[in-house]
């Protein structure tokens, strides 16, 4: 279960676009509610080998193969996110969940600040993790470019 801070919870239309996703390509949103006294809820798919983060943490160095295979998977899942005019904002290793290391197997979640552009180019607040953010993005512009780019010497 994900629970977003209290009084904040994603944008309603961004939670439909993903609900409607191929499976493969964000994590599953099987539920979602709003608890005044507590906040806005996902119930997620369960992904077994947790984050990419906690991977990253217990596997160094992390071998060529499951890079590659990263790379190709991560890519594909924002293929289907930008198709549907969805820019996730924060993408980082906390926020890929591992279904599956063989064969690699993996979806972004937490799309808490996640946008909804029809156009090349969005303006919106300055919310991001600041260490995973494109440096256009630091003004507020975002494209969709802005998910595949990041401070590549952050090792967290």
């Amino acid at each position: 279960m994900k629970l977003h801070r209290y009084n904040l919870e994603p944008k309603r239309e961004v939670i439909s676009r993903i609900m409607d996703l191929p499976a493969g390509s964000v994590v599953r949103i099987n539920e979602t509610g709003n608890d005044p006294d507590v906040s806005f809820f996902e119930i997620q798919e369960y992904a077994v080998h947790g984050t990419l983060s906690d991977f990253m943490a217990n596997n160094r160095p992390l071998k060529p193969e499951f890079i590659r295979s990263f790379i190709s998977e991560i890519n594909s899942c924002l293929y289907d996110i930008h198709e549907r005019n969805i820019i996730h904002r924060d993408i980082k290793p906390s926020n890929i969940l591992i279904r599956s290391l063989d064969p690699v197997d993996l979806v972004p979640t937490d799309f808490g600040i996640a946008s909804i552009s029809e156009f090349s180019l969005h303006l919106t607040g300055v919310n991001r993790t600041i260490l995973y953010s494109s440096p256009e993005s630091v003004t507020g512009v975002i494209s969709r470019a802005t998910d595949y780019l990041g401070d590549g010497n952050n090792t967290s």
